[in-house]
């Protein structure tokens, strides 16, 4: 009975310390990935000004801006968790909001603005990733 308890306390305490352990960071095509979904998201709560609505491409900030945005720069709280990226992407407003959604960038493509494109933060926020931060600029 003593040896049952004891393996029962050891594997009880293995279990304990694997749960401590540390998440295993997002690889870099998960993280753009990542970044596309929660656009996507962002983009499907729109208020029923658009139609339709796309993610064309997600990129990786290059290493100098991104060296510019963290530490003393724009964002200088993000976490080591942060995904800077620039996201382009396309919208189908409904005809009364046309106007709303060319303002900032794109093109006009028929019914569709082409080529709209976002500086796009998304940051761990408790313990979740979230859309931070997203504009025409940093």
């Amino acid at each position: 009975m003593k040896k049952f308890l004891a393996l029962l306390l050891a594997c009880v305490m293995v279990l304990a310390l694997c749960a401590c352990g540390k998440a295993v960071p997002l690889s870099d095509e998960e993280k753009l990935a990542k970044v596309e979904e929660l656009y996507l998201n962002k983009l499907s709560d729109n208020g029923g000004t658009l139609e339709e609505y796309r993610v064309d491409k997600v990129e990786p900030v290059d290493n100098e801006t991104l060296s510019m945005l963290t530490g003393d720069g724009f964002f200088p709280d993000a976490t080591d968790d942060a995904i800077f990226a620039y996201v382009t992407y396309s919208v189908k407003p409904i005809a009364d909001q046309y106007f709303n959604w060319t303002a900032g960038n794109g093109e006009e493509q028929g019914d569709w603005i082409v080529n709209k494109t976002a500086c796009v933060c998304v940051d761990k926020v408790n313990g979740e990733f979230a859309l931070v931060s997203d504009g025409t600029g940093w």
